[in-house]
């Protein structure tokens, strides 16, 4: 933000953007309080170090501060203790409820895998009565295939005779003429 890295760099931007703020405000006709030292304000680190300091003398020479201080924090910490203990009872309570729960989903998964299995089954007994009734049909299938390629086969031989017959009659039947003719007989 171009102010650099230094130790105030941060409260030296913080300062410059009040400023700004500040004339954009009077600018637009706006009022804005002005910065009171407290919670948000920011020191430098000398300013802590020195507040530090102080408040290590202070404690020195007034031992009820220590007191004070340790009564303090013990009643923050007593008080943080508590919240932590109901928060813990609130989430044994909870994780309770995620276990019946899950139990719950255990169970139905359970149940859903048992209907799945004998839905897998029966369709399994299915396939295979299907894959057994494809079996006698493909065994039909290729017994009328030998079938009709026997009858095929007959077949083309009686037509073969049929031709062979139909030749001799043909043979025959000009035999038949031709002795008819040379007999003078009439042909019919």
């Amino acid at each position: 933000m171009g102010f650099g890295k230094n130790k105030n760099s941060i409260n030296e931007w913080r300062i410059k953007e009040r400023e700004e703020l500040r004339r954009l405000c009077n600018y637009y006709g706006l009022e804005i309080a002005e910065e009171t030292e407290g919670r948000g304000k920011t020191f430098t680190p000398d300013e802590y170090k020195q507040i530090r300091d102080e408040a290590k003398e202070e404690m020195k020479t007034d031992p009820d501060i220590m007191d004070e201080l340790r009564a303090e924090v013990e009643g923050e910490l007593l008080s943080e203790q508590q919240h932590l203990v109901d928060d813990i009872a609130k989430h044994k309570g909870e994780v309770t409820d995620l276990q019946t729960q899950k139990n719950m989903l255990k169970s139905e998964l359970v149940s859903i895998e048992g209907e799945l299995e004998g839905k897998e089954k029966s369709l399994d007994n299915k396939l295979k009565k299907a894959n057994s009734e494809i079996q006698k049909y493909k065994q039909l299938y290729n017994q009328e295939c030998s079938s009709t390629s026997d009858l095929l086969s007959q077949l083309a031989h009686q037509k073969s005779e049929a031709k062979r017959w139909e030749g001799n009659y043909n043979n025959l039947y000009r035999q038949h003429v031709q002795l008819k003719r040379s007999k003078g007989l009439e042909i019919e």
